[in-house]
């Protein structure tokens, strides 16, 4: 293997696209993932940017076959220059920072969306623990196996493969569910 590296400043870009909310336009649900990866780049980052990318496409089309708007502004967010010291971002949210401390809403990282077929990861602060194990309640379950084996949910298969979750009270900064 030959590797030709050229140590050298040059200009790094991010690529932001808004899809305008139509009762609250000036609240921000945000999503971002960068584009530059300097290991393992089929899951960090260009899952993520696989999935942000279909999650624009759908969203414009369903947008576009129904005249659907979403209640706040969705901004999808493309970094670059995020390996190594999270250059990309770090700026735009220098640049917006007193409209995103008035504004943000939320702020969804996409990172790493696919690391396999066993299980799909979520974190999160402490408020949010419980929204991914809520949602993976409403999820039917993908794989015919487990559905015979009688768990009909994502959330069925995650909690049968992370019995620890079940004691009371158990925090769970990271969900993992098939």
């Amino acid at each position: 293997m030959e590797v030709n590296t050229h140590n050298q400043r040059t200009t790094t870009y991010n690529v932001v696209g808004v899809m305008k909310g139509i009762e609250e336009p000036d609240r921000y649900v945000i999503l971002g993932n960068h584009r530059d990866a300097w290991i393992f780049g089929a899951v960090d980052p260009s899952s993520a940017s696989a999935v942000m990318l279909e999650l624009t496409r759908v969203l414009t089309e369903y947008r576009r076959e129904t005249g659907w708007s979403p209640r706040r502004s969705l901004v999808f967010c493309s970094w670059g220059s995020e390996e190594y010291g999270l250059v990309g971002s770090q700026e735009w949210v220098e640049q917006f920072q007193k409209q995103l401390s008035n504004r943000g809403i939320v702020y969804l990282n996409l990172d790493m969306a696919i690391e396999g077929n066993y299980t799909v990861r979520t974190k999160s602060s402490p408020l949010l623990y419980n929204i991914g194990r809520e949602i993976s309640k409403l999820v039917p379950n993908p794989d015919p196996e487990e559905v015979k084996a009688g768990r009909s949910t994502v959330f069925d298969t995650w909690l049968y493969r992370n019995p620890d979750e079940k004691r009371p009270g158990y925090p769970s900064p990271c969900l993992n569910v098939s």
